[in-house]
């Protein structure tokens, strides 16, 4: 109950600031294009630079950056209208089209981070076949739980043998200092940050190190762009307009990191050099790449759906083809 009366004030909260976008320049349609994510994921960097130099505003669309930090509150203020588009964890995205929801696409993947997300712990822990009986703070429903569970079963180990204990990243720090838990999955900066915390905490193995990456080369750890569906097929042009913008903050951070890390810096509450040693660990996809990427997203998704219903954490399997729609991209 708490959980969900959480989710209804951010809705309550993102509604109440949602306004009719207005343009700077050629005419748009009003029609919501709010970004919901969060400053805690460096995969959401293209969007918060274009954002901050402006370039919505000169594409004419008004994109205003909307803090929310679980991929399910994202996916629930998307599907409730409160915000346009969103990059958001795979497995929310899975989740809701097992619901059979169809007010979003996924529309493409922008980031992508290999060994940037994985399992830290205690310093008398020294391997992820240690954990046995230990208390492991994760977000649920995240990729940071799917790496878990796949890290765990490589070292022999079951989800049932630890004990799991829900947090969000803005909690696991805390938890992990105080020794609430014994040890932690979760994505970057946080994983790195909160074993600095602890003098001989160390990170124990990553999603580079599971089966699931060395088999298909695929991981669970990139974050889904997903749009609502009244804009891609009712709003083509507002929907191009806003993958031109992102397709031009990547080139900007592959030519200027030092730039681009200077104007995301304040978001994150870090200097800009830790921004650009972090925004250079990213793999970002702009519009050209996304017709191949989306081969490659798919086999993940499909992935993600079979560990999901062998879980039990939803009842029926979509096709996450059913839901693709990345025809706005620019192809040049």
């Amino acid at each position: 109950m708490q959980t969900r009366m959480r989710r209804l004030a951010v809705l309550v909260t993102i509604l109440a600031g949602t306004a009719v976008p207005t343009s700077a320049g050629a005419p748009m349609p009003n029609v919501n294009v709010d970004f919901g994510a969060s400053c805690t994921w460096y995969g959401h960097a293209p969007v918060i630079l274009a954002i901050e130099k402006g370039w919505f505003r000169e594409a004419g669309l008004h994109v205003t950056f909307r803090t929310i930090v679980s991929s399910a509150d994202r996916m629930l203020a998307l599907t409730q209208g409160a915000i346009g588009w969103t990059n958001t964890g795979q497995l929310s995205v899975v989740a809701e089209m097992a619901k059979g929801n169809r007010t979003f696409y996924w529309v493409g993947m922008i980031d992508d981070a290999v060994g940037r997300e994985g399992i830290a712990a205690r310093p008398e822990i020294r391997t992820v076949a240690d954990l046995r009986g230990k208390k492991v703070g994760v977000p649920l429903n995240s990729s940071a739980e799917v790496t878990l569970f796949f890290l765990l079963q490589d070292a022999g180990l079951t989800m049932r043998d630890v004990e799991i204990v829900p947090l969000t990243v803005t909690d696991i720090p805390t938890a992990f200092a105080r020794g609430h838990i014994d040890a932690y999955s979760i994505w970057e900066p946080t994983l790195s940050s909160a074993v600095r915390g602890l003098t001989g905490a160390r990170v124990l193995a990553t999603n580079a190190d599971t089966s699931l990456y060395k088999r298909h080369g695929a991981i669970a750890a990139g974050d889904l762009l997903v749009m609502r569906r009244e804009i891609v097929a009712g709003y083509p042009r507002v929907g191009t307009a806003i993958f031109q913008v992102v397709s031009r903050a990547i080139a900007h951070i592959r030519a200027n990191p030092a730039d681009a890390a200077a104007t995301i810096a304040g978001c994150f509450r870090t200097d800009p050099a830790t921004a650009q040693e972090n925004i250079r660990l990213f793999t970002y996809y702009e519009g050209t790449q996304q017709k191949a990427k989306a081969a490659n997203v798919l086999q993940v998704l499909t992935l993600l759906v079979d560990w999901a219903a062998s879980t039990g954490r939803i009842a029926e399997r979509p096709n996450p083809q059913e839901w693709m729609n990345t025809r706005l991209w620019p192809t040049q």
